[in-house]
């Protein structure tokens, strides 16, 4: 892997980290954290109740070469943080939208180097 996606995976590690550090997270942070879910599972309708520590998403899934609607989905988590740093893949696609995901940042984290 070059450094420059080791650049990126670090950014979007510690942006996930600044975006879970108040209680609810601001409006570009809420957007982040739903665009990461969509990513990792392929779903759409994303929706956080942080204060219930749940995530609900309607996940399309194929059968016998139909699409689907899809699966409705609510999930618990125990740990925001944990939850959204499972959803980080390190191909080459995915690095692709996390540069892209990270512009769409008000205020992205700067690396202290």
């Amino acid at each position: 892997m070059n450094s420059g996606n080791i650049d990126i995976l670090w950014d979007i590690n510690n942006s996930i980290d600044e975006s879970c550090s108040a209680n609810t997270p601001g409006e570009p942070y809420m957007n982040f954290h739903q665009k990461l879910v969509e990513w990792e599972y392929g779903s759409r309708e994303v929706t956080f109740e942080y204060d219930r520590q749940r995530v609900s998403m309607l996940i399309p899934y194929e059968d016998n070469n139909n699409i689907s609607e899809g699966l409705y989905a609510n999930l618990w988590y125990r740990d925001l943080i944990l939850f959204l740093k499972k959803c980080i893949s390190d191909d080459s696609k995915s690095i692709e939208f996390y540069k892209q995901l990270l512009k769409g940042l008000q205020k992205p984290v700067q690396r202290l180097r």
